[in-house]
């Protein structure tokens, strides 16, 4: 599939010189989306390529965005979402600055039918609403893994296999500068030797085991922990689910673009 847009040679300039860069290669694309990529590559070329290359991801992976990714519309990425397997509560950052994922497999019952694309679509929402934030586009992202009673039941291996493409190959505009898995056990060796075939050597050198939520304390205040991860920061994952659904309903052309408009960016 060919791109719309050329490279460009000149990676040097302010801000606003690179954005007009951009827009001048990617016209349709709205500048919030184009922040984001600049963010994640500040350097006009990479920007291009990991824009380029989430195109191509998604255009492959129709699936994706079909149904569209909204919870509004689709009544088990909604019931996903309520689940709890992710949290990116307010207020929720590490002592970088860096936007915090809360991850959960525990609640991700795969007895219940589901696929491994919808846990990936549940995912990709997430990530998009993650990338909404300023600090996740400028300090990065780091995810933290809670595995304490993890049962075979809530994995499944084709979801790495979906995934990490997308995140070690430059094709989301999201720093991850940690994975953190915290308490992991023994079942989950076999799944963490296949996460890390299908990371970069460099993403695969930001993997850190933690034996319990205290030691992350290392690294996050206690304070910024989400209320179910033992910390004091109160959120509603419910209520968040509502409001992004409001959301979905109420965009207008004011509204923080989410990433889902590059699907029509191609020819």
């Amino acid at each position: 599939m060919d791109i719309v847009g050329e490279t460009v040679e000149d990676e040097s300039g302010t801000y606003e010189e690179k954005m007009k860069q951009l827009q001048g290669v990617f016209p349709t694309v709205s500048e919030g989306n184009l922040r984001k990529f600049l963010g994640f590559k500040d350097d006009v070329d990479r920007a291009i390529s990991c824009l380029r290359g989430h195109i191509q991801f998604r255009t492959e992976n129709a699936w994706i965005d079909n149904p569209p990714l909204r919870a509004g519309e689709d009544p088990l990425l909604k019931k996903m979402l309520e689940e709890e397997i992710i949290l990116q509560p307010d207020g929720s950052y590490d002592k970088q600055g860096r936007a915090i994922l809360w991850v959960c497999f525990r609640n991700n019952d795969m007895r219940d039918g589901r696929s491994p694309e919808s846990v990936i679509r549940m995912a990709f929402y997430n990530m998009e609403r993650l990338l909404m934030k300023p600090a996740a586009v400028e300090n990065g992202v780091i995810i933290v893994y809670d595995l304490q009673g993890l049962a075979r039941h809530n994995l499944n291996i084709r979801i790495p296999r979906l995934i990490m493409p997308a995140l070690s190959g430059g094709k989301m505009p999201m720093q991850v500068k940690g994975f953190n898995f915290v308490n992991p056990p023994v079942i989950f060796k076999g799944f963490l030797s296949v996460v890390k075939m299908l990371l970069s050597k460099k993403l695969r050198k930001r993997i850190r085991i933690w034996k319990s939520m205290d030691e992350l304390e290392e690294i996050i205040d206690r304070e910024n922990f989400p209320q179910a991860y033992g910390g004091a920061l109160e959120h509603d994952q419910k209520l968040w689910v509502e409001q992004e659904i409001s959301s979905e309903q109420n965009r207008g052309p004011s509204s923080e673009p989410l990433l889902e408009e590059l699907v029509a960016v191609q020819c």
